[in-house]
């Protein structure tokens, strides 16, 4: 079309250009925009600061950061300093799709413009740092903090603390955490969590307990991603009497457990063989209101039809489907079949049969082709 005017010699001015580019990009032609930009300087006309703004957010949009980082450029050559927003949005987008050494070259750049940066702005970049495993690049933007003229504050040390925690460094986790504390920023819950979580996963459970106990004595107080890291952690390294101890803590400082706090328990109670009070952890965590929790519901069934407890394993198993709506897998529900017709409980037996082949289309015949069971008809 700019062709074709020019040949009827009516030449486009800064407005027609303008409009073919804002054209082009809702249309997604983000590779000729660059073509008639071209066009445009070749002809003396400079696109306005507005224009280059909508340039610079759909070209991050579409990944192409060359393109977005030109339109920065552009901006600048013509007298247009960029605002820090405009910055940041292109800085978020680098440190989304892990380009980091052009997300920093940005931050200079920006320095270079008296263009301030903001906490926010390294939030973005460690956390993406450290998502990526590049610790030793995150820990060097925090050193840097200070010279840039923005202090490293609580959420900057646990970005870092969590990075190291999450692959196994916790030995520089802990210094951190000290170099945190002798300079004057108090850990938060979040920093500790991450410490405990870390502890736990290298199986390291009294020292998680341990920053559990300074954690309190610092006046934090544990939420229920604490009790769950801690519970599982204590569950696995089979210490039940010390998990139970803090699903009691939880009650005394009111912190309402969900199913990650219990399901550990619970589990832990099913292997060991005490049915009886899985079966009471899980009727609190019902009481709770935390929501109910199939897995859990599953493991006390199974458990308490293979220990013989089928008078309580059908107590369970009609809660779930008469108020939940939750049927356990098929091969749980033939163990509860088979021990409940063992035990003479025949009646109940075929209510689990009727609710097997209306939940799994499967004939009860089908169910003990191999077993020499009795089903009644």
């Amino acid at each position: 079309m700019l062709i074709d005017m020019e040949h009827q010699h009516i030449f486009p001015d800064s407005v027609s250009y303008s409009i073919v580019l804002s054209g082009f990009l809702k249309a997604g032609y983000n590779d000729q925009v660059f073509e008639v930009l071209n066009v445009m300087g070749s002809k003396g006309y400079v696109p306005g600061p507005r224009l280059c703004r909508d340039l610079v957010k759909r070209f991050c949009l579409a990944n192409q950061f060359d393109y977005a980082e030109n339109a920065l450029e552009l901006m600048v050559a013509n007298g247009h300093v960029p605002e820090r927003s405009l910055f940041g949005t292109v800085f978020d987008h680098l440190c989304e799709a892990s380009k980091f050494e052009r997300a920093i070259f940005l931050l200079e750049e920006m320095s270079k413009l008296n263009i301030g940066t903001d906490a926010k702005t390294y939030t973005a970049l460690m956390k993406s740092l450290c998502k990526a495993r590049k610790l030793e690049e995150a820990r060097a933007v925090l050193d840097k903090m200070p010279e840039k003229g923005c202090t490293p504050d609580v959420f900057h040390y646990t970005i870092l603390v969590d990075g190291y925690c999450k692959n196994g460094r916790l030995g520089e986790a802990f210094r951190l955490l000290e170099d945190m504390k002798s300079g004057g920023c108090i850990p938060a819950l979040a920093t500790y969590n991450a410490l405990m979580k870390g502890l736990c996963e290298e199986k390291n459970v009294d020292e998680a307990m341990k920053s559990f106990s300074g954690m309190i004595l610092e006046g934090l107080c544990p939420d229920a991603f604490t009790y769950s890291t801690l519970i599982n952690g204590l569950c696995k390294s089979a210490r039940l009497v010390e998990a139970l101890e803090l699903l009691n803590d939880m009650k005394v400082r009111s912190v309402t457990p969900n199913s990650v706090v219990f399901n550990p328990i619970i589990k832990s109670l099913c292997e060991s063989g005490k049915l009886e009070a899985a079966a009471k952890v899980l009727d609190q965590m019902v009481m709770s209101g935390c929501g109910l929790d199939f897995l859990s519901f599953q493991m006390v069934v199974d458990g308490l039809s293979k220990g013989g407890h089928f008078d309580e394993a059908f107590r369970l198993y009609s809660t779930m489907v008469l108020h939940y709506n939750l049927h356990p897998d098929l091969s749980v529900c033939k163990s509860l079949i088979r021990g409940l017709f063992e035990v003479g409980k025949s009646k109940e037996a075929n209510m689990v049969l009727q609710g097997v082949e209306a939940k799994f289309g499967v004939e009860p015949k089908l169910i003990f082709s191999r077993s020499n069971s009795k089903v009644a008809s």
